[in-house]
């Protein structure tokens, strides 16, 4: 018997990568939604997709992201210690560097180098983590103040 195989058709549409670079070149240049839109040849609600993201859920339960394309990564100021500089600080602290020499390495305050270590180490081990350092500086970041003006009217006068 010979196998004769069935034709395996790729599943899915092709990759659009031409077409949303040319989406977010329109974007990029003033050109609204829907006439950027028409203007490449897509739905309109896929450049909505496009633009703002979005979560599904299959029948599996399975929740899958799709992030933004237009989205830039958040860009820290350089006042925060940076996640690299937290490795480094842990490399220095491991090889048996004072605060102090560790705070000159890293051009930065030994008050500053002595306040990271104080909030992040471990609790037990009293070891300091840099990447779970970073995660509990991030959660800890200000955040924007829109929500409380939105709640109370009387500070609303003091913002504009």
């Amino acid at each position: 018997m010979t196998g004769s195989r069935r034709n395996v058709r790729k599943r899915g549409p092709e990759p659009q990568a031409a077409k949303r670079d040319h989406y977010l070149l329109l974007m990029a240049q003033g050109m609204s939604n829907s006439a950027a839109c028409r203007e490449v040849g897509i739905n309109r609600r896929t450049g909505t997709r496009w633009r703002y993201g979005r979560t599904s859920t299959d029948h599996a339960g399975r929740t899958r992201s799709y992030p933004p394309i237009t989205q830039q990564p958040r860009v820290v100021s350089s006042r925060f210690l940076s996640e690299d500089e937290r490795v480094r600080l842990a490399d220095l602290l491991r090889a048996g560097n004072s605060m102090r020499e560790v705070a000159r390495q890293l051009g930065r305050s030994p008050a500053t180098i002595s306040r990271e270590i104080r909030r992040n180490r471990d609790p037990h081990s009293g070891v300091y983590h840099p990447h779970q350092a970073e995660q509990r500086a991030v959660a800890r970041r200000a955040r924007s103040t829109d929500g409380k003006l939105r709640r109370n009217p009387q500070l609303r006068q003091f913002v504009q």
